[in-house]
């Protein structure tokens, strides 16, 4: 049996959890919403369909000048605006001009937060499962094996290592539905603008929003309040 030392050994496996909380991880996904909500916008006639798709096509890792980043961001010690800038010049001019179009930069940098730890939990979800898995066969194992129970700090009447285990995986399932059961109040995406009040594109700001959940897999805010914000 392996013995555990140390958990930010690096003989442990981390089941690439560490890989999808990288910077590179982080600049893909918030490619891959700027993308999203172009095509959402095409689709509901705010953009045109053209720049949609060239922004779509422009918007991979490859295409980011981090030397360029860097220099910009030393110049104005914005975090996301560097970004923009090195993506918008990926692009065309004409299509450059509607990426980010009607949204702010805590929509994309939150919402991408919030996708990244989705992935990271659903590989909790995956461990979670094999540990009950695991834990289901030690139990079918030892269901003869007796052993003393315990109340009060001593021993008391029998039970068998069987039980004992069922109880922890009784812990784990509780753990799992939980965790489960938030997904759909947690993964959520916002694309309200500035103030969160779809100001930028009232007329169709909620289906954008909605559109982009439905791109990238997750729920939509239901307020239009900008989330975590402080006054």
């Amino acid at each position: 049996m392996r013995a555990l030392y140390d958990s930010k050994s690096k003989t442990i496996d981390d089941r690439g959890i560490k890989d999808l909380l990288s910077d590179e991880a982080k600049y893909s996904t918030w490619l891959m919403f700027e993308s999203m909500l172009a095509q959402a916008q095409a689709e509901l006639g705010f953009i045109p369909q053209s720049a949609a798709n060239e922004i779509k096509e422009k918007a991979v890792i490859e295409n980011i000048d981090f030397e360029e980043m860097s220099r910009i961001y030393q110049k104005i010690g914005h975090g996301f605006v560097p970004f923009l800038k090195v993506l918008v010049n990926a692009c065309s001019e004409e299509s450059g001009k509607y990426i980010h179009y009607g949204i702010t930069t805590q929509n994309i940098q939150q919402s991408s937060q919030l996708y990244m730890m989705k992935t990271v939990h659903h590989k909790f979800m995956l461990l979670l499962g094999e540990i009950i898995e695991n834990l289901s066969n030690l139990a079918e194992k030892t269901k003869h094996m007796v052993m003393p129970g315990r109340t009060h700090g001593r021993h008391a009447i029998p039970i068998t290592y069987g039980y004992k285990v069922s109880v922890w995986i009784s812990d784990f399932i509780d753990c799992y539905q939980r965790m489960k059961e938030c997904e759909k109040r947690v993964f959520t995406i916002m694309m309200g603008g500035a103030v969160g009040a779809f100001n930028s594109m009232p007329e169709v700001g909620m289906a954008v929003q909605k559109r982009v959940a439905e791109l990238v897999g997750d729920g939509s805010h239901g307020s239009t309040i900008q989330k975590f914000e402080h006054p």
